[in-house]
């Protein structure tokens, strides 16, 4: 019982060690001592830490503290990604859906993006969905392609409202409702979606007075995860 105990008190005294050499790292790239940051993220990174290894692939794409290497940033993103870290995974679908080097492949950003949508990851499911608008990595499927800004819009996503409220507006992939676009349109622009506003300035016209005032009343109540209309 002793041992048992010593090595659960061990390890989580390890995890601690990580998770603060991990947060100097973050502290040194917030600095822009990013040369310091690679120096704390590298020996976690080997050892399998799948935050530490986005944190260095990240580095590379951007070209701070090394030299900027796309394929350096994909190595790493996989090796995350492969660990079931959702921001890696997603990145990773990112560098495969847009083009940059000669590994694009709108099938494995497809595949990359639903491991980390299944994880509630909100620009995954949003990435989904405009895969499935244009029909890249997947067959075109505007029910689908609604359903995913539909899970990412839930999670607060402006991008996904804003797109979710032009399918209600046009009809594509739901039944045509103005008023749930306008409704949409305007919780975007309440979270800071500059077309969402832009929508919505639109479409006042074609939306009632009750209508708008229905809409600000939901848009004062709604929190991210609450049911958005049908």
């Amino acid at each position: 019982m002793k041992q048992r105990l010593f090595a659960a008190v061990l390890a989580l005294g390890l995890h601690t060690l990580a998770q603060a050499d991990f947060q100097d790292g973050v502290d040194a790239a917030k600095a822009g001592h990013y040369d310091k940051a690679l120096q704390e993220w590298l020996p976690l990174a080997q050892k399998g830490d799948a935050q530490a290894q986005t944190s260095i692939a990240l580095l590379y794409l951007s070209g701070q503290g090394v030299p900027r290497d796309d394929y350096e940033a994909v190595s790493w993103f996989r090796k995350a990604a492969e660990e079931g870290y959702a921001r890696a995974q997603y990145n990773l679908g990112v560098m495969y859906a847009s083009g940059r080097g000669e590994w694009q492949n709108y099938r494995l950003a497809v595949e990359w993006y639903e491991k980390a949508a299944a994880q509630q990851h909100a620009e995954a499911q949003l990435s989904l969905g405009l895969m499935y608008a244009s029909g890249e990595g997947v067959e075109q499927d505007q029910e689908k392609a609604a359903a995913w800004y539909r899970q990412s819009a839930q999670q607060g996503n402006a991008a996904a409202m804003t797109n979710l409220g032009a399918m209600y507006y046009q009809g594509q992939g739901v039944t045509q409702n103005r008023q749930t676009a306008y409704l949409l349109f305007a919780l975007a622009a309440a979270h800071g979606d500059e077309n969402g506003e832009k929508n919505r300035a639109a479409l006042v016209k074609d939306i009632s007075p009750e209508q708008q005032q229905q809409a600000q009343q939901l848009i004062a109540s709604w929190q991210a995860g609450s049911p958005l209309p049908q």
